[in-house]
């Protein structure tokens, strides 16, 4: 009778335990030593030092003569529904900051959308006022949890969790759509920029869309968008997006496009993307449009379309130390047709130091046929239900060498890929086996140790030390 009675009082603490969890108490679902620990420990911030305290739905700064400098606040102990925040414009050297104070703030939408911001710039939405390692949490039934529409720019967007039930659109949205402003999106000059935009340290999971959808598509034009003649969406330029953690997303992990200038994509997770099943929208990131910049450092595992899919891009990309693991379709696929042109005179496209493993169809292939110097050297890709590595036959010419393509999972001799320890072994045939590619910028590993250590590069992601 007595460890009857010791069972129910353990069973009902434990249920009250878990009951009483909040997000500072969530972990991601996938267990890695390359997960963003996003681990800060932030003070609480008091709300008596907010310049603002938010209890409305609409938040004007030019109603509330709102100052670069300012500071608006999410107060824990009170409970938001759909919040939109229009007006609010700082400087560069003093930008609002946006931020919850007294704990965590939870904003729990009833009407489509979570946060919106319009007509906004230089401002700062931060999840650092303590309570949570992501101290404002959003979650929503329909449409976009947190979405940056209608020319609002020059933002940073830090330790938020956007939480689905697997419902709601996407997780973060970065856009501003040609319809809001139809006569100014029909000039194909696009007089309106997207510039200055960091993305860094957020939780999205288990949303029923993008994780992060972010820019347009149709970049030469098109109809339909609720405008009566050609449109052309906006570019963006200068983006940073990093220390992401993106999970159980329904389409893409993550979506971006029409990037144009300094894009620097690095140390994102993105784990069970896809979960939809839906083809052309369960990429694990999806990157088109005419991009350009880096794309590096960063783990996508576990989907069921390409793990990272590139579409129509620019030219001038830099793509290496990723780890691209169990994805359902082509560990890396890239298309190309002649939906624009190449927007640089030399373009190039490197692929450099990455693991590609167990692909549902091919680990690596190419099909754009534009004119561009392609390389693909130092990676390892391994195991994939169709070819290893598969050229169109439309293309002139890639640098190949120094790769380790293999359908032995055991060749390679990896530390221990079923709790996902991608190192490999001092054994290794990797080990020194790759070519020195530091003159095209590759200087360090996923662990941002130097390379090489050794002789020479070693081949994949990790520098054995």
């Amino acid at each position: 009778m007595r460890t009857l009675l010791s069972i129910l009082i353990l069973f009902v603490s434990l249920s009250l335990s878990l009951s009483c969890r909040n997000s500072s108490d969530v972990e991601p679902e996938s267990k890695s030593s390359l997960i963003p620990s996003n681990d800060f420990n932030f003070e609480t911030f008091d709300c008596d030092d907010c310049t603002y305290i938010v209890t409305d739905y609409k938040t004007d700064g030019k109603e509330l003569n709102i100052e670069p400098g300012d500071i608006i606040c999410l107060d824990s102990k009170v409970a938001y529904d759909r919040l939109l925040f229009s007006n609010i414009n700082g400087t560069e050297a003093n930008p609002v900051i946006i931020r919850n104070c007294n704990g965590q703030a939870i904003i729990q939408a009833t009407k489509p959308g979570g946060i919106s911001f319009e007509y906004s710039s230089h401002f700062k939405l931060l999840g650092d006022g303590g309570g949570s390692n992501y101290g404002i949490k959003v979650t929503t039934n329909t449409g976009f949890y947190v979405l940056m529409r209608t020319f609002s720019n020059q933002f940073e967007i830090a330790h938020l969790e956007v939480a689905g039930n697997n419902d709601g659109f996407a997780g973060i949205g970065l856009k501003t759509s040609p319809y809001e402003d139809c006569e100014l999106f029909e000039d194909p000059a696009r007089p309106w920029t997207m510039t200055d935009i960091i993305i860094r340290n957020n939780y999205v999971h288990n949303v029923n869309g993008e994780g992060l959808y972010i820019g347009h598509g149709f970049h030469a034009g098109w109809t339909g968008n609720s405008c009566p003649n050609v449109v052309y969406p906006h570019v963006i330029k200068r983006l940073k997006v990093f220390s992401n953690i993106i999970e159980n997303t329904g389409y893409d992990g993550m979506q971006i496009k029409n990037g144009d200038e300094d894009i620097e994509i690095y140390d994102n997770y993105i784990f069970n993307y896809g979960t939809r099943a839906e083809n052309g929208q369960n990429e694990g990131v999806l990157i088109g449009g005419p991009m350009t910049g880096l794309f590096y450092n960063n783990v996508i595992i576990k989907g069921t379309g390409n793990g990272l899919r590139m579409l129509n891009i620019g030219g001038n990309n830099d793509v290496y130390n990723n780890i691209i693991m169990e994805s359902g379709k082509s560990g890396i696929r890239v298309d190309g047709g002649n939906e624009f042109d190449l927007i640089f005179d030399n373009p190039y496209l490197n692929f450099f130091n990455n693991h590609i493993i167990n692909s549902g169809e091919y680990g690596f292939v190419i099909f754009d046929k534009r004119d561009a110097v392609r390389r693909f050297k130092n990676n390892l890709v391994i195991n994939a239900s169709d070819q290893l590595i598969a050229i169109g036959s439309q293309i002139d010419a890639i640098d190949t060498s120094h790769n380790i393509a293999t359908q032995d999972l055991n060749f390679v001799k990896f530390k221990n890929l079923d709790s996902y320890e991608f190192e490999l072994l001092p054994d290794s045939p990797g080990i020194d086996a790759g070519t020195n590619v530091s003159n095209f910028g590759v200087d360090i590993d996923i662990m941002r140790r130097p390379r090489p250590s050794g002789a020479s590069f070693d081949v994949g992601a990790f520098e054995n030390q």
